[in-house]
């Protein structure tokens, strides 16, 4: 908003409305989910735009233009991480024999319905392909009862995958331990390096990046999300993506 002498307390109103709906935006899905970066960073553009609408005509003009100049540019880069990110959430398996379905949170011994999502995707791809395995990735947390893997193991089985298909990794606490790990698996049981990644759409564009750090060529098997948690998620894989450019760790 740049400066100016005008209207100034519609302005103020109207980023006020703004940044409040945009809290409310990253942070009503803390209700289901754990807090993330992406939460952070919405709430955080929320009450910046709040501030902003405050402080109209109360900040040096140049200031004023200087520091709406660089939050301007940081939206620009974080639109354009979005649409690539966004961009791979989109079928690209057909045939793949291998598939490694990646883990979410276990609230206590029950599936977050995202969890239940990938497994759901999974299962209804491993139908069409009935010579496919599948390898259920996803250690325990600190408030889970049962790993990842032994969660998914019961879910797959419910939507009607024989259990002699499903292997199971249980140790991982991250994407990149999901790939690495299942990497090992893939080769101690002599497993097809023809791969496929079942996980949430927001998470694809970032499983297939780990997946191809660890040399390993996969499709996508992405599974639907629930609109109202989208925005801080696909927010938190903007971030992990350019970590990932980055060379973050």
């Amino acid at each position: 908003i740049i400066n100016t002498k005008e209207n100034s307390m519609e302005i103020t109103i109207l980023s006020a409305i703004i940044g409040a709906l945009t809290i409310i935006e990253y942070t009503l899905p803390l209700r289901e989910t754990k807090p993330n970066i992406g939460n952070a960073f919405g709430a955080a553009v929320g009450i910046f735009v709040i501030l902003d609408g405050v402080l109209y005509n109360k900040v040096n003009h140049m200031a004023a233009i200087i520091i709406n100049g660089v939050f301007l540019i940081g939206i620009i880069l974080f639109t354009a991480v979005m649409i690539y990110v966004v961009g791979g959430a989109k079928m690209t398996a057909k045939s793949e024999s291998t598939l490694i379905v990646l883990g979410c949170r276990v609230k206590w011994d029950k599936p977050s319905l995202a969890l239940v999502e990938r497994c759901r995707a999974a299962a209804k791809y491993m139908k069409k392909n009935e010579s496919a395995v599948a390898i259920l990735s996803g250690g325990q947390g600190a408030d889970e009862n049962i790993s990842e893997a032994e969660c998914m193991y019961d879910l797959m089985q419910s939507f009607g995958v024989d259990k002699n298909r499903l292997f199971i990794e249980n140790e991982s606490t991250s994407t990149d331990e999901n790939i690495e790990f299942c990497k090992k698996i893939i080769e101690k049981n002599g497993l097809s390096n023809s791969i496929a990644i079942a996980t949430s759409e927001y998470h694809i564009r970032r499983a297939l990046m780990i997946c191809k750090r660890h040399g390993l060529s996969a499709k996508a098997v992405p599974s639907k999300t629930v609109d109202y948690t989208k925005p801080p998620f696909y927010a938190r894989e903007v971030f992990g993506v350019l970590a990932m450019w980055l060379k973050v760790k």
